[in-house]
């Protein structure tokens, strides 16, 4: 019978002591600002406006410039297993990015994700060109936009 008011007791002052530390993590986790996190980095900062921009990946295109501050690159191969990079910027833009390439049908899809993003690319095929243009994209490329943006 000993044993197991002992057992009762040290059972009862267990459950009082990490229910009152419990109590202060909670408190503590609730007081604490939340800081906004970057969607597609997970870094603390905003989630601003997503620009995605073409680049090129053969070998005398490399090395490219500003790809290492995008967040996201994926590489999609093209003709002649060449392939090219769509480098996804939200957290931080460099001020320089190349070298830009054109847009493919592929993109309309892998970009669609995102929502509506800014899509900066060297310029399209004329059959693709009413595709992009109807797709959820603000068009930046080379020929809508004035050279100097590109260098």
């Amino acid at each position: 019978m000993r044993i197991l008011k002992r057992g009762i007791l040290v059972l009862s002052l267990a459950i009082v002591f990490i229910s009152l530390f419990s109590f202060t993590n909670i408190t503590e986790i609730a007081n604490k600002p939340e800081v906004e996190k970057n969607l597609l980095n997970g870094l603390p900062g905003e989630n601003n406006q997503i620009l995605v921009v073409k680049i090129d990946d053969t070998k005398v295109a490399h090395p490219q410039i500003g790809i290492e501050q995008a967040d996201v690159v994926y590489v999609e191969q093209v003709e002649s297993g060449l392939t090219r990079l769509a480098a996804i910027y939200s957290f931080k833009l460099p001020s320089l990015i190349g070298p830009i390439r054109s847009a493919r049908i592929s993109d309309i899809e892998l970009l669609a994700q995102y929502g509506r993003v800014g899509f900066a690319y060297s310029g399209a095929q004329s059959k693709l060109r009413p595709v992009l243009a109807s797709a959820n994209l603000e068009n930046l490329s080379a020929e809508r936009n004035p050279p100097s943006i590109y260098g």
